[in-house]
């Protein structure tokens, strides 16, 4: 006969909760989010990313809001066992016309230790249909340096990023719309 069980289920219930209404709310548990904006004036194929940090301090990178014109995500493979810096670009995004379209570079120093093979097979499907902050990660690196301060400088918290997105929303609605044509009745 088994014996009782020595925790009591309900006591997990609230931790649990919500991971049936957010698919990636399990995540939070393990892992900490940071996010970067990167600058598209400075590089207008560049896109936002995401990472998730391990307690180990492994990072899994991915893309914040992908475009929904990629039809075709290009790997870097050759870069897999080697050391990444900021601007390495990981992956290629391509539109129906194999016109690249978006990019994402690692954003962080470390050793790439894998590339997100699922993302050749189904790229779209995955980064279209919300997959984006889980399965649909880009890359695993391990950063050069341990320390989450260094080695994340100029990303955002979760707190952080979305107080940036909210107020970057209500400044943009909030500004006179330049575009409206003003009419001019000569008499």
């Amino acid at each position: 006969m088994d014996a009782p069980a020595d925790y009591d289920i309900k006591d997990y219930a609230q931790l649990t909760n919500n991971w049936s209404k957010d698919p990636t709310a399990y995540l939070d548990r393990y892992y900490s989010l940071y996010y970067k904006t990167v600058d598209t004036e400075a590089d207008p194929l560049a896109n936002s990313v995401y990472v998730r940090q391990s307690p180990n301090k492994v990072c899994v990178l991915g893309i914040v809001s992908p475009s929904t014109d990629i039809v075709k995500v290009v790997m870097n493979k050759k870069l897999v066992g080697e050391k990444v810096k900021k601007n390495t670009i990981l992956c290629e995004f391509k539109d129906a016309q194999d016109n690249v379209v978006g990019h994402v570079k690692a954003e962080m120093e470390g050793k790439l230790l894998e590339l997100n093979s699922r993302l050749e097979k189904e790229g779209t499907s995955l980064l279209a249909n919300g997959h984006h902050m889980d399965t649909g990660f880009i890359a695993i690196i391990l950063p050069r340096v341990d320390d989450t301060k260094v080695q994340l400088k100029g990303y955002q918290t979760e707190q952080e990023y979305k107080a940036t997105q909210t107020a970057r929303i209500v400044n943009e609605s909030s500004r006179p719309n330049l575009e409206t044509k003003s009419s001019c009745v000569i008499s």
